[in-house]
């Protein structure tokens, strides 16, 4: 054929050649030929050269890619091996092919990339290792494991330094994930958008927004436009800051980086207007939503409406909340369950609709449960630990942009003034003034990372002589709470919204609380039943230095009580609650709580001079009604059925 006659000529002497031919002429053999013909002459002059991919064919489809390696297979000599990759399909096999070895490779350009990235199947293999230390939040070991790849000469990848960035962000150590970034721009590593979206996840995780905003502007400036993925992030991560006003800047955003909301998207849209007791914007996102495949799903076409419900209804527009309510209830009934977690969803959000019904047929009080709000931002440096102070007007500021109140403000619920007056009573320095917050004497008991709220509520209806005491550390689950609150008229119980560490050390006076629950905590790892010893979360809250900092805040005598499915962690927590010792490194900080049912006693397991039970605590242990939270629902539902509590009193120390 005439591109055969031209071109095998120029191929095999070594020089560049275009060819181009119609359809049918003949031109895969008029490259394939040659380079079959080059293979065997360098395999003839060296055997051991086989083995990687000597001669390369690129082309734009799959289609062509299988094409072409047909006829390759078709007249290779023996010996000789080809391969084709191109996407669509599984990678593992292509991989699998790649690493048997190949002489002649076929491949479309983004497989081939992917391939590429992965480095080899040792490079590949110390990915999955230091992904897999990832989910144990082994931190130093998945360090370890890229050390000993490139120290036995592993070309460090793209793959394995995004996996390895990756883990850090998991494990909170913000520092480290930066000096991975740096590594891979130092070896001609740009930074791609997965990179640059879990550096933000980071920054935002680590509470620093202005450094986040500092990113996004990073990625435009090197045309890395953010995908979806990173708008949902920088959303989900202001919501739990409760920087509310930077999610609609960011949000704003979205249409010049051509974004289409996501179910993901509105959801988070929603809860940032709720939050905000912004009614219109709620009602106009559900407006522009009509019709959309992300508005259709359950926890849109049902929750948006919800939030309506629930904003309408603490702004007292009990026609408008019914109107919303009843479109969720047509909505949850309709809807399909197709998995497990749209069951649980649905029922969780029949529970909302239940309650914002029975709230709109009485009164209640909005404002007095922001009077027993407290909300510190994440990096605030207003806070002293050594409890010298706190600026008022940081805490204000934090309730005004992370919740409604100014909206409140606005609709004439409350004047800002009185609202500023009461926030200076309530804090002396950086110390919380509990008889000021209840106006009683009674006993404080509080509860460590509340989530949504049902269980600590439960406890204040029951428990009206006390003063109970949510503490959460994500402002949307805060915000959850103060609704419970307030349509129950929960008026025993004050929130707090920031971290619990840190409300320990210099916020809550020393001596003050004569319980303090803690229920269903978050392990330090997130394989489940993995060991908790060897976890290295810079996130983790439960360290010796927290239940050094609840020893101090207990009366003596005082309770904690951890409750938990998690038997391994429990096991962890009760060793390094059972090695804390007090200045004498005598003196054991908390001792076995001696008031617990003999039936608990009978198959305790001892764990460093502490006992975990199995079953549920009781009134002595500070559980006075047993109820449920969301999270004890979900786990109900599935295979983690056991429950296991730790029960220990503080021991004063001399």
């Amino acid at each position: 054929m005439p591109i055969q006659a031209y071109g095998w000529p120029v191929a095999l002497s070594g020089r560049d050649c275009i060819g181009i031919a119609k359809t049918g002429s003949g031109k895969t053999l008029a490259f394939l030929l040659p380079a079959m013909h080059k293979i065997q002459s360098w395999l003839d002059e060296d055997p051991g050269e086989g083995g990687g991919p000597l001669a390369l064919v690129v082309v734009p489809t799959r289609e062509l890619a299988a094409q072409i390696h047909r006829e390759a297979e078709r007249f290779s000599p023996s010996g000789q091996r080809a391969c084709c990759v191109y996407g669509g399909t599984p990678w593992e096999p292509q991989a699998a092919s790649l690493e048997a070895g190949v002489e002649l490779l076929v491949a479309t350009p983004g497989r081939l990339a992917f391939l590429m990235a992965r480095g080899g199947e040792a490079a590949a293999r110390a990915a999955r290792e230091i992904a897999a230390c990832g989910s144990r939040k082994q931190l130093t070991e998945a360090v370890a494991v890229f050390e000993r790849f490139t120290a036995t000469g592993g070309r460090a990848t793209r793959h394995i330094l995004s996996t390895l960035l990756n883990v850090h962000v998991l494990c909170g150590d913000l520092p480290g994930a930066l000096g991975v970034s740096q590594k891979m721009q130092d070896s001609n590593l740009q930074l791609g958008v997965v990179e640059y979206t879990t550096l933000l996840k980071g920054h935002l995780a680590y509470g620093d927004l202005a450094a986040a905003w500092r990113l996004l502007e990073e990625m435009e400036a090197a045309q890395r436009a953010p995908d979806l993925r990173t708008l949902n992030t920088f959303l989900r991560g202001c919501v739990k800051l409760g920087a509310l006003a930077d999610a609609e800047a960011v949000y704003a955003k979205a249409s010049q980086w051509r974004l289409e909301a996501d179910g993901a998207t509105y959801k988070i849209l929603a809860q940032v207007y709720s939050q905000r007791l912004k009614l219109k914007a709620l009602m106009k996102l559900l407006k522009d939503g009509e019709g959309t495949e992300a508005l259709g799903q359950l926890e849109n076409a049902a929750g948006l409406n919800v939030s309506i419900g629930q904003v309408a209804c603490l702004l007292g527009q009990r026609k408008v909340a019914l109107k919303g309510i009843t479109r969720a209830e047509e909505a949850l009934a309709a809807a399909t369950e197709s998995t497990d977690f749209d069951h649980l969803r649905r029922q969780e959000l029949l529970r909302e609709v239940r309650m914002i019904k029975k709230a709109m047929k009485e009164d209640f009080d909005l404002m007095g449960a922001f009077g027993r709000l407290f909300a510190v931002p994440r990096r605030c440096t207003d806070i002293d630990t050594a409890g010298r102070g706190v600026l008022h007007g940081e805490v204000f500021k934090a309730l005004c942009q992370g919740f409604g109140l100014e909206e409140c403000f606005l609709r004439g619920f409350g004047e800002e003034e009185d609202s500023r007056a009461q926030l200076k009573r309530c804090l002396k320095g950086s110390q919380l003034r509990w008889k000021r917050i209840f106006g009683s004497d009674g006993p404080v008991k509080l509860e460590v990372c509340s989530g949504t709220g049902d269980w600590v509520v439960a406890q204040a209806l029951k428990d009206p002589a006390a003063n109970w005491v949510a503490s959460e550390l994500r402002y949307d689950r805060v915000w959850s709470i103060v609704t419970k609150s307030v349509f129950e008229k929960c008026s025993n119980l004050a929130v707090l919204a920031g971290d619990a560490g840190s409300f320990l050390k210099s916020m809550i006076p020393e001596g003050s609380l004569s319980t303090m629950c803690i229920n269903f905590p978050e392990p330090p790892q997130t394989t489940r039943n993995a060991s908790c010893d060897d976890a290295e979360s810079y996130l983790h809250l439960l360290t010796s230095e927290f239940f050094i900092d609840a020893h101090s805040a207990l009366v003596p005598g005082g309770v904690l009580t951890i409750f938990s499915d998690n038997q391994e962690y429990m096991r962890s927590l009760a060793r390094t609650i059972g090695l804390l010792r007090g200045p004498s490194d005598l003196a054991r900080c908390f001792e076995p709580l001696g008031d617990v049912p003999a039936e608990h006693l009978e198959t305790a397991e001892e764990m460093c001079g502490l006992l975990i039970c199995q079953g549920c605590p009781g009134e002595e242990a500070g559980h006075v009604v047993q109820a449920s939270s969301q999270f004890d629902r979900f786990f109900q539902h599935g295979q983690h059925l056991d429950r296991f509590y730790l029960a220990v009193c503080k021991v004063p120390m001399e």
